[in-house]
C-alpha cells in the first residue's frame, strides 16, 4: 500500500512539473519572441550539385494543399549568415492547415531542393499526426539544389545627363569678294545649322564675327559665313571657346551696287491772284418828252441819269458831253423818235380829215 501511494504521489509530481514547465516555456516564448508551439525549426548545410552554396542566397519553405496551391510560405533564412554555406533558424509554422503536408525548400524563390520534409511530429522516423506539439520541433535538414539561382540584375539608374553649355567663339580675318575687297559697312554673319550669329560689318577689308549657339547640339557642326546670300568658300567646325584671328574668307563677286537716279525737284507754281471782274456801269434810261402839236419838228430830250461810279476808274459818263455819251444817247433815242414820229403823223392825218 505504501508503495502504491508513493507511486501515485510521484506521478502527480511529474505531471505537475511538466504542466508548469510547459506554461513557463510558453510564457518565455511570448515574452522573448521565441517561436510558438506547433512550429518546426530547421537548420543544415546547403549545396549546389554537391558543392557548397555561395553565401547570400535566400532559403524559404513552402507547403501546398492537395490541389497544388501554395498555402504557406515561411520567412527567408539567409545562407551563410552565421556559417558559410549553412542556413539556420528557418521557422515553419504555426500553420494548422498545413500540418501533415510536405515541405518544399526554395533557393531565391527560383530553384527547388531535391530534399523534402513533412510538417508534423515524427515517431520512429515516421509521421505521427496524433502526437502532441508540446515543444517546437528542432530538425536538421541538409539541402542540395540542382542548380544555382540566376541572379536578378539590379537595374542601374541612368545618370541624369548634364547639359553642356558651349562657350562662344570669335572668328576674324581678311575678306575678299572675287578679287576685290568689299566696301566698308558691308554686313557679314555666320550660320551654324539653324543658328544665326549677330550681324557684323566689314571695315578696311577685315571682318569680326562672334558665334555663340550655346547648346551642345551645335558642337562640331559646320560654321558657314555669308554676305547677303553669298556663301564663303571657307568653313570650320564649331568647337566653342575658340579665337581664330586669321580665318580669312573668300566670297564670290558681289553684285554691282545700283547708282541711285536723281529725281529733279519740281518747282512749285506761284499762287495766282484772281483778277477782279469789273462791275458794269448802269445804263442811263432816256426820258422822252413829247412836243405839243403844231409846234414844228418834234424835239427829243434825253436826260441821262447815272449813279456815281464808285470804282474810281475813268469810264465815260453820259453827262460829260463827250462823243461816246452822245452816240449812246442817240442809239437809245432813235427807236423812240421813230415811234413818236409815226404817231404824230397819224394824228395829223386824222385831224385834217375831221376839219
Amino acid at each position: 500500500m505504501k508503495i502504491r501511494a508513493f507511486l501515485v504521489v510521484l506521478v502527480a509530481a511529474i505531471v505537475s512539473v511538466a504542466v508548469i514547465g510547459t506554461l513557463a516555456i510558453q510564457q518565455q516564448a511570448e515574452a522573448q519572441g521565441l517561436p510558438e508551439l506547433r512550429t518546426a525549426i530547421y537548420q543544415g548545410n546547403v549545396t549546389i550539385n554537391g558543392e557548397p552554396a555561395p553565401n547570400g542566397f535566400k532559403l524559404t519553405a513552402k507547403i501546398r494543399d492537395s490541389d497544388g496551391e501554395v498555402i504557406y510560405t515561411s520567412s527567408p533564412s539567409i545562407v551563410g549568415k552565421s556559417t558559410d554555406s549553412r542556413y539556420t533558424t528557418l521557422v515553419i509554422g504555426p500553420a494548422p492547415q498545413a500540418e501533415g503536408r510536405v515541405i518544399e525548400f526554395w533557393l531565391d524563390d527560383q530553384v527547388i531542393s531535391t530534399n523534402v520534409s513533412v510538417f508534423a511530429p515524427l515517431l520512429g522516423g515516421r509521421v505521427c499526426l496524433l502526437c502532441g506539439w508540446t515543444l517546437p520541433l528542432l530538425r536538421t535538414q541538409d539541402l542540395d539544389f540542382p542548380s544555382a539561382p540566376i541572379a536578378t540584375p539590379t537595374p542601374t539608374p541612368s545618370p541624369t545627363p548634364t547639359e553642356v553649355v558651349l562657350l562662344p567663339s570669335l572668328y576674324s580675318g581678311q575678306v575678299l569678294a572675287g578679287s576685290s575687297i568689299p566696301p566698308d559697312g558691308t554686313p557679314i554673319f555666320a550660320k551654324v545649322a539653324d543658328y544665326i550669329s549677330p550681324f557684323s560689318t566689314i571695315e578696311n577689308g577685315r571682318y569680326q564675327v562672334v558665334v555663340n549657339p550655346e547648346n551642345e547640339d551645335f558642337l562640331d557642326v559646320q560654321v558657314v559665313f555669308f554676305i547677303g546670300e553669298l556663301r564663303a568658300v571657307q568653313t570650320t567646325a564649331f568647337k566653342g571657346n575658340e579665337f581664330l584671328q586669321s580665318f580669312n574668307l573668300i566670297f564670290p563677286n558681289l553684285p554691282p551696287t545700283p547708282t541711285p537716279t536723281t529725281v529733279p525737284t519740281a518747282t512749285p507754281e506761284p499762287t495766282r491772284t484772281p483778277t477782279p471782274v469789273p462791275t458794269p456801269s448802269p445804263t442811263a434810261t432816256p426820258t422822252v418828252t413829247p412836243t405839243p402839236i403844231g409846234s414844228g419838228e418834234p424835239t427829243v430830250e434825253a436826260t441821262a441819269t447815272r449813279e456815281p461810279d464808285n470804282s474810281g476808274g475813268g469810264s465815260c459818263s453820259a453827262l460829260s458831253g463827250g462823243p461816246a455819251s452822245s452816240g449812246i444817247i442817240a442809239l437809245f433815242a432813235l427807236p423812240f423818235a421813230l415811234l413818236i414820229s409815226r404817231r404824230l403823223t397819224r394824228f395829223s392825218a386824222v385831224s385834217d380829215e375831221t376839219d
